[in-house]
């Protein structure tokens, strides 16, 4: 077997990354993990919001620590002709440059794409906005919260007779950034035979669209606008949560496969032949009914004997972990889904890129902390730049 390796198929490749918040600073992250070097350029008298977010640990916000590890940092103010000019020097030297500041304020720092790829035609520009860089929509503010509502994904959200309700996790951001991350991807491969860079594109709400998939075909076919029905699924039946004795589990029986190994495990098999239940189409019909048998059923044991008895059956289910559990969990230390980044109070554990190169080892476990302010600012402009701060 050849030498254990780092999976690090961006190393060598340079960003500047101008993003603040989550979106941006989500995609980036990514690049650090997969080996390329990130330069966050940011102001040290407007500070990143990522910064500010109690709690701390030390001096650092554990929201920076999460998103911003491995990363180094300049300082300069792109509101002056220095900070600007500094910027377009990075620029020229950089392979990607990413931004999500508002339609139209990038051009008017000279950061647009056309000035920056005359001086360097290789150049990628990532630029993520809640509307896309065109369109009657630009420059309106717009937050995660919003984009959930926007997209219809809020619609689908929740129990079926409650408010509609936003995913807990900022998915808008964290979507916008992952398309951000697989665009600037392709952009390098393309590169690689074209010899040119390209301007990119990512809206925050195309990218939330783009989750609804089925719903978006369901509401054409059936003729009925899609509702929440809470951790149920919108068409199959079942696959929804289910109080135990003791908490919550998941059941999804996806297939007639699946549905049949559920029966046999709750000692129902009289179901498998049930007209009511017989087929999928059938328990859309009567879902209600068989709900409230699966119900019963479930709630005469825990969740650590359902458990057991529904993995013996082969049936797909989950017990409902909170962070807690899943952070101390055994299959998250098995799988290491979690590695440490020190800080001046011990270290902290984040979360790491989740796809491994399984011959070669799972990339970096000890990364760099999130940077201070500017503390890399003479490290980069010498090896970037070739010149001192």
């Amino acid at each position: 077997m050849a030498p254990a390796r780092d999976f690090r198929p961006f190393e060598g490749i340079k960003v500047l990354d101008l993003t603040h918040a989550l979106a941006g600073p989500f995609a980036t992250q990514m690049l650090v993990d997969l080996g390329a070097d990130v330069v966050k350029l940011e102001n040290p008298d407007h500070l990143d919001y990522g910064r500010l977010v109690p709690p701390f640990v030390g001096d650092k916000s554990h929201y920076f620590l999460a998103i911003h590890h491995g990363k180094r940092s300049v300082a300069a103010d792109l509101r002056s002709d220095e900070g600007r000019q500094l910027a377009q020097e990075l620029a020229a030297q950089a392979d990607v440059v990413i931004e999500n500041f508002r339609p139209g304020v990038a051009a008017r720092m000279g950061l647009d794409y056309k000035l920056l790829a005359e001086r360097n035609p290789r150049l990628i520009q990532c630029s993520i906005s809640g509307f896309g860089q065109e369109g009657s929509h630009v420059g309106l503010p717009v937050y995660d919260a919003v984009i959930q509502a926007l997209s219809g994904f809020m619609s689908v959200t929740g129990e079926p007779d409650g408010a509609p309700l936003r995913c807990g996790v900022s998915l808008g951001d964290i979507v916008a950034g992952l398309y951000a991350a697989q665009a600037i991807s392709a952009a390098l491969f393309e590169r690689e035979v074209t010899g040119r860079g390209r301007a990119l594109d990512v809206p925050m709400l195309d990218s939330m669209v783009s989750l609804l998939t089925y719903y978006i075909t369901l509401v054409q076919t059936s003729g009925e606008i899609p509702r929440a029905t809470g951790s149920a699924h919108a068409t199959i039946v079942p696959l929804s949560n289910f109080r135990t004795q003791d908490a919550w589990i998941i059941i999804a029986a996806t297939t007639e496969g699946f549905w049949r190994n559920l029966c046999r495990a709750l000692g129902r098999e009289d179901m498998i032949t049930d007209p009511r239940f017989a087929m999928l189409a059938d328990r859309q019909i009567h879902r209600e009914t068989l709900m409230a048998e699966l119900n019963a059923i479930i709630a005469t044991k825990t969740s650590a004997e359902w458990t057991e008895i529904l993995n013996a059956f082969d049936v797909p289910n989950g017990q409902v972990n909170n962070v807690a559990q899943v952070l101390h969990s055994d299959i998250a230390a098995e799988r290491q889904m979690f590695r440490p980044v020190a800080t001046a109070e011990g270290t902290v554990q984040v979360c790491r890129y989740p796809v491994t190169d399984r011959d070669f080892g799972r990339g970096p476990l000890a990364p760099d902390s999130a940077p201070a302010m500017g503390e890399h600012t003479e490290e980069v402009l010498r090896q970037w730049l070739g010149r001192a701060a």
